[in-house]
């Protein structure tokens, strides 16, 4: 995101495991919304995390592409 919009993420964590890891999902999330990928377009934390949805990972991925 900070390639696409500079500073879009200011901080993530680079430690404490799943926690964090759902954290940085969520900050990215938020950071995808305000560059303007509507809700419909966006993925659930489990999503990725779990490894559930991946579909709608890649959904979201293209979304920014054509952003």
């Amino acid at each position: 995101m900070n390639k696409l919009q500079p500073s879009s993420i200011p901080k993530y964590y680079t430690d404490g495991g799943g926690f964090r890891s759902r954290e940085n999902i969520s900050i990215f999330q938020n950071a995808a919304r305000a560059y303007g990928i509507p809700d419909l377009q966006l993925f659930q934390t489990v999503d990725l995390y779990e490894k559930r949805n991946i579909s709608q990972v890649t959904d979201c991925i293209y979304a920014l592409s054509r952003q």
